[in-house]
């Protein structure tokens, strides 16, 4: 994977926790928009593949953004 690549995935990411970040979701909790975000069929930027995430990923990558910004959404 390529620095551009990686870049790609980090910033669909943050589109997907951003909302929780910003306190913007209009659901009564992050984990309530986490579940909502969980129920989609969710397309890898790169890959183009549906991909199915759980609750505690995008509650993982939140936490990743809050301390390392979007370096930390970036695949390694």
């Amino acid at each position: 994977m390529n620095d551009k690549e990686r870049e790609m995935i980090g910033l669909w990411r943050f589109s997907l926790i951003a909302p929780a970040y910003q306190g913007t979701h209009g659901f009564p909790s992050n984990r309530a928009f986490f579940r909502s975000l969980e129920k989609m069929e969710l397309k890898d930027p790169v890959s183009g593949e549906v991909k199915d995430y759980k609750a505690g990923t995008f509650d993982v990558w939140l936490s990743l953004y809050k301390r390392k910004g979007i370096d930390g959404l970036m695949p390694r």
